[in-house]
């Protein structure tokens, strides 16, 4: 049923779908970023926050990116999931460059206004405010020692900001304190085939040649399909996963002559 439906909706107006495949490879991003840069990396948030190249400082409308990912030493990856190949936002390169430039200072404060100052002390009731208290308590998870009792962001807004900033100065402390700071990338998923390089040229982007290091090679998902080097360095609770979700993947990543030859769903 999730194949058949999952497929459907790929293939239907309306739907957005990079949800879809968000949805299907969000297990696997981590590995995925591991395989691909050669050191072991932790996905730290989805819909990570970050500033807009025009923001000003009294303006608190974030841009985000699909997935901040980390090996907590040397990098941090700021990863943007691509459907289609027509669907480069250059003004979301641009903010993700910004973040880049501004270095590892600019991560935490779009994330800590939206959860403490706007989020717990004026909308602590609020579902949004919920949802990113939800991101806080994930991001437990790039701490496997740390077990804080997160059950306060339901209930008393004075500890749920005390618990909030401690995990959050966990995290970013860790990565503002290291000699030398981790530099910050910017990585493209896309499903098939793609030059970001090229998208960035065509739209005209300034972008310096002393910073081409801080624009990655994409990763291709249609590429790990089948790749033996890939599943083997999977965790084994992932493998039997990963090879339903690939049966899955092979259909979206199908060109459009492929989509008519049957008349009902397989």
């Amino acid at each position: 049923m999730v194949n058949k439906w999952t497929v459907n909706d790929y293939r239907t107006q309306k739907i957005k779908a990079e949800v879809i495949v968000d949805m299907l490879i969000s297990d696997f991003v981590a590995d995925i970023v591991s395989y691909k840069v050669g050191v072991p990396t932790k996905l730290i948030a989805k819909e990570f926050p970050i500033e807009r190249i025009s923001q000003t400082e009294s303006e608190h409308q974030y841009a985000s990116v699909d997935y901040l990912l980390s090996d907590m030493k040397t990098n941090v990856y700021l990863t943007e999931l691509k459907t289609t190949n027509d669907s480069f936002d250059g003004v979301q390169f641009l903010n993700m460059l910004g973040v880049c430039k501004r270095g590892i200072g600019a991560l935490r404060s779009p994330l800590e206004y939206a959860t403490v100052d706007y989020g717990i002390k004026q909308h602590f009731s609020k579902r949004e405010t919920k949802k990113y208290l939800y991101t806080i308590k994930n991001m437990v998870n790039c701490h496997e020692s740390n077990q804080t009792d997160c059950s306060c962001f339901a209930g008393k807004r004075q500890d749920a900001e005390e618990i909030a900033k401690r995990m959050i100065n966990e995290v970013f402390g860790e990565l503002e304190t290291s000699k030398p700071q981790p530099q910050i990338k910017i990585l493209y998923i896309s499903l098939n085939k793609i030059s970001i390089r090229d998208k960035v040229e065509k739209a005209k982007i300034p972008y310096d040649t002393m910073e081409t290091n801080i624009l990655l090679e994409p990763i291709i998902i249609s590429d790990l399909i089948g790749d033996n080097n890939f599943f083997s360095v999977l965790p084994a609770d992932k493998k039997s996963t990963w090879n339903l979700t690939g049966k899955i993947l092979e259909e979206l990543v199908k060109p459009y002559a492929d989509w008519y030859s049957t008349t009902r769903f397989e």
